[in-house]
């Protein structure tokens, strides 16, 4: 299973896909096993035809469906290497609490290196834009460097 954040809107969004494993032990990833092992459970997806395919799949959906600043789906890989979407977030969470911490924090972390400090901005930042606002000096400079590029 693959989960897929999106920042951005139009074609100047980021997508973040990480791959979720299912921890030892446990049939499928409940709220017990994604608070205990959530961290161990989730990893960056490496440059690749399969990273090129969830992350296609996933900005064509955010676009389907008209979304806007941010979303996180949630895609499958069947036996024969058909990507499905099972569901999209339009509004994800963001808690970090370590009894049930949300994965769109994870996806900014493991594909930009944002902070969560630097996701909440980041966010901010997506929807001032949108909004024809000019985002501050301030907002800019806590975001990296690099986070206005490797956009779609």
């Amino acid at each position: 299973e693959y989960t897929t954040a999106i920042l951005g809107n139009g074609n100047n969004t980021h997508v973040m896909p990480i791959e979720v494993s299912i921890p030892k032990g446990y049939d499928f990833f409940d709220s017990t096993a994604k608070a205990k092992h959530v961290s161990q459970s989730v990893k960056e997806l490496p440059d690749s035809p399969l990273k090129e395919a969830v992350s296609d799949l996933a900005a064509r959906t955010y676009q389907a469906v008209y979304t806007q600043d941010w979303a996180r789906m949630d895609i499958l890989e069947n036996d024969q290497g058909s990507l499905f979407v099972i569901d999209i977030n339009v509004f994800p969470g963001l808690r970090r609490s370590a009894d049930h911490p949300s994965f769109f924090p994870f996806c900014a972390e493991k594909n930009l290196g944002l902070t969560y400090d630097q996701t909440i901005i980041a966010l901010v930042y997506e929807a001032t834009n949108r909004l024809g606002m000019n985002p501050t000096a301030k907002m800019v400079d806590m975001l990296p460097p690099h986070y206005s590029e490797g956009r779609l």
